[in-house]
């Protein structure tokens, strides 16, 4: 498993706060939209979750509501062709 790959689940309540979040997620490193507001975020070195939340609650503020967990466990999907080759590579 890499260490380097995180799960987040953020709640997101318009299309310009979705726009601003993928902007944060494309400072921090690659990442690719798993389904509705559920994220996976690839970043060049290992960080610790708190590190994420820190730096994503940098631009949206503490109350943003999110889960973000370090992909450490096993896995399984059934997702698009595009995400399943991206967590493939990357997982």
């Amino acid at each position: 498993m890499n260490d380097k790959v995180f799960l987040i689940a953020v709640e997101l309540n318009s299309m310009s706060a979705i726009q601003n979040f993928e902007k944060v997620l494309s400072s921090i490193g690659e990442w690719k939209k798993l389904v509705g507001n559920v994220y996976v975020l690839k970043q060049p070195f290992s960080r610790m979750c708190e590190n994420v939340r820190i730096h994503i609650s940098r631009d949206f503020g503490k109350d943003l509501r999110m889960f973000i967990m370090k992909t450490s466990l096993d896995a399984a999907w059934n997702l698009d062709a595009s995400v399943d080759r991206w967590l493939k590579e990357n997982i």
